[in-house]
């Protein structure tokens, strides 16, 4: 802003449209931005999920193509952006793009498994939709929706489907507490939470 006249002044051309049309992206080289800093790639989808805005097509290309950088930022910085966009309004989107993004299984692969997984006839979602529709329908707090989140995780590690096709995850609470256990001191998240 130009504090002689109040005039807006948008450097890029496009930063007024793009917060009118609610739209996330870079103002400069996206892979020269995740270069420098690859948590911009969490940013940018905390943003989306913050503001209900969406990311550009360019974007998400440019998260992809660069996901394995994320591989070089400590787990502490990562857990601080995680637990925003799991504490958002849209906490469900938040982790689907960290899925479409290639950003998932490098911060909890442990999820991998479990897209695509069918679960028994109690269950119309998979393993992975089901964390999803219990994330989404939790209150904004930060132990209640790492509990949704990862509360059928060990699912992946129990499935046994019977001789007449009968799906089941006996013990799935117990492996589900030791992989959440392994994925939080990952991550750096305090003794007292995990």
């Amino acid at each position: 802003k130009n504090i002689s006249n109040d005039e807006i002044i948008d450097l890029t051309g496009n930063g007024i449209s793009d917060i009118k049309n609610g739209i996330i992206r870079t103002p400069n080289d996206s892979d020269i931005t995740f270069k420098d800093d690859p948590l911009r790639m969490l940013r940018a989808i905390r943003f989306t999920v913050k503001y209900g805005f969406d990311i550009s097509k360019e974007l998400l290309q440019s998260i992809q193509k660069n996901a394995e950088l994320i591989n070089t930022i400590s787990n502490e910085r990562i857990k601080d952006e995680l637990n925003k966009i799991i504490t958002s309004p849209k906490p469900d989107k938040g982790i689907r793009l960290l899925k479409i993004s290639g950003l998932l299984k490098h911060i909890i692969g442990e999820f991998d498994d479990a897209i695509g997984m069918r679960q028994n006839v109690h269950h119309t979602e998979d393993v992975f939709k089901h964390s999803m529709s219990v994330l989404k329908n939790t209150p904004p707090e930060l132990n209640t929706r790492l509990i949704a989140l990862f509360h059928d995780i060990g699912k992946v590690l129990t499935k046994t489907v019977s001789p007449e096709g009968s799906v089941h995850f006996y013990g799935h609470e117990m492996e589900s507490a030791n992989i959440v256990k392994d994925v939080m001191r990952r991550l750096k998240y305090p003794n007292k939470l995990i």
